[in-house]
C-alpha cells in the first residue's frame, strides 16, 4: 500500500474499534501509525506500465466493470 500510495491513516476512534475486533493496526503495520489500504483497482499492461488506476478512500465507491474493461 505504501508503494502504490494507497495507504491512509485512520483516526484513534476507528483504530479503537478495530482493536475491539482483535486487530491492532499499529502492531499489524509494525509502526506507530494506524494505517489501512484504500480499496484500489489497477490494470497493468504486459509492458509493466500502469494503464488504469482507481482508488477512493470511500470504500463504498469502487471502479466500475465498464471502467476496468475499457482499460484492458
Amino acid at each position: 500500500m505504501k508503494a502504490y500510495h494507497t495507504a491512509f491513516s485512520v483516526d484513534e476512534a476507528t483504530a479503537h474499534k478495530y482493536k475491539g475486533f482483535g486487530l491492532d493496526l499499529k502492531q499489524a503495520n509494525g509502526s506507530d501509525q494506524s494505517v489501512l489500504p484504500v480499496p484500489a483497482a489497477y490494470v497493468i499492461g504486459q509492458n509493466g506500465k500502469i494503464r488504469f488506476v482507481y482508488f477512493n478512500p470511500d470504500y463504498r465507491r469502487r471502479a466500475t466493470v465498464k471502467q476496468v474493461l475499457q482499460a484492458l
